[in-house]
């Protein structure tokens, strides 16, 4: 969840612009995935189809947050942010204590389409 908090303290607190928080959190995400993808595959628990999966929607959402920063202004983007971050922390909070049942694979493209082009395309301004 801290993950999550870190463009909206970047953009709050800190005051930096929306693209410099989300490209200062993207750099964070991307060095701790990594290391934590590095640890997994070690250890034997790391599901590689899923990760690929998830990859190729993150992918193509990276190139449609591209798009979205070209016709959105930042005060916007500010809102937006804010509200993908509660919703991923209320989504979060929610599935902590159930016990998991397999993501089908046609749902695994979706978080890395959703979530996961605002990092890469509002950091292009």
């Amino acid at each position: 969840m801290a993950g999550f908090l870190l463009p909206i303290v970047y953009t709050g607190p800190l005051g930096l612009g929306v693209s410099e928080g989300l490209a200062l959190s993207f750099a964070a995400f991307i060095v701790s995935g990594a290391l934590g993808s590095f640890n997994y595959k070690k250890a034997g628990n790391l599901d590689v189809p899923f990760g690929i999966r998830l990859s190729i929607g993150s992918f193509a959402g990276a190139l449609l947050g591209v798009k979205l920063n070209l016709v959105i202004p930042e005060s916007a983007v500010k809102v937006l942010l804010y509200v993908v971050v509660l919703l991923s922390g209320l989504s979060i909070l929610l599935r902590k204590d159930r016990t998991g049942s397999p993501v089908p694979k046609r749902t695994t493209l979706f978080p890395g389409i959703f979530l996961q082009h605002w990092p890469l395309g509002l950091s292009q301004a």
